[in-house]
């Protein structure tokens, strides 16, 4: 396979794995194929308490998985490199650029564990990278096999878009069949718009949000069965957007979902547009090649989090879900600790468990994550 067809063919598993544990490990194992990986994770590590979590995995040795967790992720060259903290989020980088491969051959990771695992080497995209720590897709290989190049950089590289967008759409739509065209009765229970539109910019279906936003026409519109915005020239940005998250959708394209703000002639705040394509696959008979979910959000809108839905999407404890409540609702962790009638340290202990369960680091980026989640704009 070529540079592009494994690019394209991995753009589509990216495409296809939002809401599904079992579609990242997809993406993950042709990952590993086009790259001649031993292995492939996600992974994130907090560096404040030297803590690690990998949350999908693929022909990774599962003595291995939990032998790194437990012990050995607090002796992984790569992620406690001096260089690490410095990369940006977006970045691809190889193992030796963050340690030298003589240095490395020295450590006990490599001669207790990385050899014995063919966990030798190291090709990394990173997700997310701050002060606090980093979360990156992981692509190892065995002492045998040759180097990553240019070549395996280059594709990765190229493929981080995707992952970041695919991420994004996983958070909102965990636990609904987004890739179902006919999961309208799901899709009405989220509280944004869902809009499916066809490779030719007709409207198919809309959830019960949507319409309510369209019925307003205050920013988008439905106008012969296609979106439109206020005015001529942001209509024209918006079928351009469309077009584009179409033709990724057909596998011609390897531009991720992009983002739209459309004005309002009310003088209210934009409305926040999101395009997802939605892959082609040969796999799958119904709807139609080429759709394009659209996610309408009202940042006027006040949107009531519901602490079950929280609880269940974050994978969280009752407590953890009332403390995260509090939070998003604008409470300090002092006033949560009111609320809730426990003490502070109960209120950070839980705030911790929540950080390790979502790979969050900070309280502004957990907030941020379910406000993202639950698709409303502040």
């Amino acid at each position: 396979m070529n540079f592009r067809d494994a690019q394209l063919s991995l753009v589509q598993d990216l495409l296809a794995a939002p809401g599904s544990d079992n579609g990242w490990r997809q993406f993950l194992e042709h990952l590993c194929g086009a790259l001649d990986g031993s292995a492939a994770s996600f992974i994130a590590h907090r560096y404040a308490d030297n803590r690690a979590s990998i949350s999908v995995t693929a022909r990774t040795d599962p003595d291995a998985l939990a032998l790194y967790q437990q012990h050995w992720h607090q002796f992984d060259p790569w992620a406690h490199s001096p260089d690490a903290p410095r990369l940006r989020t977006g970045d691809v980088v190889v193992g030796d650029a963050l340690i030298a491969r003589p240095t490395f051959e020295q450590t006990a990771y490599y001669n207790e564990f990385g050899e014995r695992y063919d966990v030798a080497q190291c090709l990394a995209g990173m997700i997310e990278v701050s002060g606090d720590g980093l979360s990156c897709v992981s692509i190892n290989r065995s002492v045998g096999r040759d180097r990553f190049g240019e070549w395996d950089r280059t594709l990765l590289n190229g493929l981080m878009p995707h992952v970041q967008t695919a991420l994004r759409i996983h958070r909102r739509l965990v636990g609904a069949e987004l890739m179902a065209a006919n999961a309208m009765a799901v899709l009405d229970r989220l509280p944004h718009g869902v809009i499916l539109v066809s490779r030719k910019g007709v409207v198919l279906s809309t959830n019960t949000a949507a319409d309510q936003i369209l019925r307003l026409r205050d920013g988008l519109t439905l106008e012969r069965g296609e979106l439109r915005a206020a005015t001529p020239s942001v209509t024209t940005q918006l079928r351009a957007a469309l077009a584009v998250a179409s033709a990724t959708a057909m596998g011609t394209s390897l531009r991720p979902g992009r983002r739209l703000a459309l004005p309002r002639p009310s003088g209210r705040r934009s409305l926040s547009v999101f395009l997802a394509p939605i892959p082609s696959r040969a796999d799958r008979e119904e709807g139609e090649p080429g759709m394009v979910a659209v996610f309408v959000s009202d940042p006027d809108q006040t949107v009531t989090i519901d602490q079950d839905e929280l609880q269940r999407l974050l994978q969280l404890t009752p407590a953890e879900a009332a403390l995260v409540r509090c939070l998003v609702g604008g409470l300090s962790l002092e006033e949560a600790a009111v609320a809730l009638s426990v003490g502070l340290e109960t209120v950070r202990s839980r705030l911790k468990d929540v950080f390790m369960k979502t790979n969050i680091h900070r309280q502004a980026d957990l907030i941020r994550l379910v406000l993202v989640t639950f698709m409303v704009d502040r």
